[in-house]
């Protein structure tokens, strides 16, 4: 499955997906990443293949599909640390 990305500064979609997360049980397979970009007022969010899987909709709403990004250049916003030990 691929990544998705999301640029916004709307922290509702953070907020969003961790009620989604949550509500599944907080699967280690999910994780919503994200770099913020202070000058812009943006954050990028990353959907992983796991994070699509448990969040269609808000996937659908709001991300693009995108190559797999280097997640050691993102902050885990949520989801279990583990999967930053893994390939993401």
């Amino acid at each position: 499955m691929p990544w998705y990305r999301a640029i916004s500064n709307n922290f509702g979609l953070q907020d969003e997906f961790e009620k989604i997360w949550f509500a599944n049980s907080g699967p280690k397979d999910a994780a919503l990443f994200g770099i913020h970009d202070i000058r812009h007022r943006m954050t990028e969010f990353y959907f992983n293949p796991g994070a699509a899987r448990i969040a269609p909709r808000l996937v659908a709403s709001y991300a693009q599909e995108c190559p797999p990004p280097d997640i050691q250049d993102l902050v885990l916003l949520v989801g279990d640390q583990s999967i930053t030990e893994g390939n993401g």
